[in-house]
């Protein structure tokens, strides 16, 4: 509420969109105002003042997810039916940004939309959580793809117009995501599994390892199980681990320890170095294009090539390796 109340601060009183509402502007203005939030003034809300607050901001994608979750503080507040329905497109929103933890902006809020995921995030949800939430994601909305977003309606547009708009935004509502939620938590819940274990640190397995981590997989949960294939996609059962759990920092350091322990190595190629197993660490995965794009082209505009030159190779191949050991040994 707080950040709500700063955003009408810094609305232009001057403006000819915000002039017809100046005295709901000035209402709302005073903090002791909102201590007692009636019907009446979060229908004002809603009605007037949100859609003043929200173009004002130029980043689309985050208004939109704004106003998903005033609603869901709304519906919350009112113990509204339509609550599960807010958790669920708030829930997709932070499993499709998962899949995108290759961006930088994403990739160092993996662990906060793992927990927004979780069952337990929602069982003592509180009007200040939900704030934070919203916070911590709406800037992130902009990284979903849209051809793998669905259409979702908000009744934003139908309190303006009387007509629903349908706005691409929220990740899909589908089993599938479901599905990929259960088996990540299956993962994440056998950490210590020999087999998941060997994984996170980069050792050899073996098939038959493997294969008891799908038995008992199918064991606790034989639905999720019988659509393994396509959580996986096209990734294989040991990449899909790493992206769950990611890497352990000594086995990514592992991987360049001759770059790092080497005489006549330079600061740009440690940082290089640094972000490359940072991002392991995080991610669990790599793909040698992205050495050719952001964040390594920030430290030399030609990526992996600039840095390291005729080293370039063994850099792509210690890559190249790391990215076998997905397969069974």
């Amino acid at each position: 509420m707080d950040k709500l109340q700063t955003d009408i601060l810094s609305l232009n009183s001057e403006s000819f969109v915000n002039r017809p509402h100046l005295r709901l502007l000035e209402e709302f203005s005073d903090r002791h105002y909102w201590n007692n939030l009636s019907e009446d003034k979060v229908r004002s809300l809603q009605l007037h003042i949100e859609p003043l607050v929200m173009s004002a901001d130029s980043d689309f994608d985050a208004r939109k997810f704004d106003s998903v979750i005033y609603r869901l503080i709304d519906v919350y507040l009112n113990d509204d039916r339509q609550l599960a329905g807010f958790i669920v497109l708030v829930k997709n929103a932070a499993t499709a940004l998962l899949k995108q933890t290759s961006n930088p902006q994403v990739a160092v809020k993996k662990e906060f939309l793992q927990s927004v995921i979780s069952e337990t995030y929602w069982k003592n949800v509180t009007v200040h959580r939900l704030e934070n939430l919203r916070e911590e994601m709406r800037a992130l909305m902009k990284f979903i793809e849209k051809d793998s977003q669905v259409k979702f309606y908000t009744d934003f547009a139908d309190e303006l117009t009387g007509e629903i708009e349908e706005v691409d935004i929220i990740g899909s509502i589908v089993g599938l995501e479901t599905y990929n939620q259960r088996v990540a938590s299956f993962i994440r819940k056998h950490a210590n599994y020999i087999a998941i274990s060997k994984i996170k640190n980069n050792e050899p397995i073996s098939s038959e390892e493997l294969e008891q981590l799908k038995q008992l997989l199918f064991t606790e949960d034989p639905d999720a199980a019988k659509h393994l294939d396509e959580v996986l996609g096209d990734k294989d059962l040991t990449q899909f681990i790493r992206t769950v759990i990611s890497l352990d920092a000594k086995a990514a350091k592992a991987l360049f320890a001759d770059f790092i322990n080497r005489e006549g190595i330079n600061a740009q190629q440690i940082n290089f170095i640094d972000t490359l197993i940072n991002f392991l660490t995080i991610n669990g995965s790599l793909s040698k294009e992205m050495l050719f794009d952001r964040p390594y082209t920030d430290i030399n505009q030609n990526g992996v090539v600039g840095v390291f030159k005729d080293d370039t190779r063994k850099i792509l191949s210690i890559i190249d390796r790391f990215n076998q050991t997905s397969h069974t040994a």
